[in-house]
């Protein structure tokens, strides 16, 4: 779903994962979605997700009690010529349907960072379900998608990206490393075969991570420049 600017959007496919009315937007600021959630008419029982360019904590006067700063984004962006593509040191091979149980249980003991588990709100069942959800969703190809995964010297999944692929760039959508195998050099090895992908595409590599993901030192090691950065705060109905 595409997310312009400055207007609420309906997220038909969050809404079907959470069972709720979900809606998302980006912002210059929180005082902006203030003005604007004032004027549209949500369908109730509501979730919002809000991105706003200008910290939520430096608005001025309390949130209101629905509204709640969640954590800040970093949006990475690489372009095949700023840098010189290095070999993987792990063996990453494409997605088969035979890996589709591993990755999904890859994906369940990972993103303890991600938006939805941090807000204490949400029930723990749908925040389970959100991340199975999405990855089951690439994996599907309901979206553009193209996933590559670590495979271990036995075949064992160690580890996956997962591509959303557009016109005009590449993103890194999804990517994680089995806490079995992590601090091997395999999230180096993922992101540099969605380098080498994205460079035989001719197109940019795109990645959103929390700016306090200890991966950023991954993305700024293989050339990645910050773009900016997003607040992500949640609006949610009583």
């Amino acid at each position: 779903m595409s997310q312009g600017i400055n207007e609420i959007l309906y997220d038909k496919w969050l809404s079907e994962t959470l069972n709720t009315n979900c809606y998302s937007c980006k912002l210059q600021n929180v005082s902006d979605y203030i003005q604007l959630k004032s004027k549209f008419e949500y369908d109730y029982p509501f979730f919002v997700s809000i991105k706003t360019f200008e910290n939520p904590k430096d608005y001025v006067h309390e949130l209101p009690s629905s509204i709640r700063y969640i954590t800040s984004m970093n949006n990475l962006k690489w372009a095949p010529s700023s840098t010189t593509l290095f070999e993987t040191s792990h063996y990453i091979d494409e997605f088969q349907i035979k890996d589709h149980e591993e990755v999904v249980k890859i994906t369940e003991k990972s993103f303890k960072l991600d938006r939805f588990t941090l807000d204490d709100r949400l029930p723990e069942q749908l925040k389970s379900k959100v991340k199975v959800s999405w990855i089951a969703a690439n994996l599907r190809q309901e979206r553009k998608t193209k996933t590559f995964v670590s495979r271990s010297e036995d075949g064992r999944i160690q580890g996956y990206s997962s591509l959303l692929l557009s016109k005009n760039s590449i993103a890194i959508d999804l990517i994680a490393v089995d806490p079995e195998f992590r601090n091997s050099g395999i999230a180096n090895s993922l992101v540099r075969a969605s380098q080498e992908f994205a460079h035989g595409m001719s197109l940019p590599l795109e990645v959103g991570t929390q700016r306090t993901n200890p991966v950023n030192r991954i993305y700024s090691k293989n050339g990645f420049v910050l773009q900016n950065i997003l607040h992500v705060s949640h609006d949610i109905s009583d």
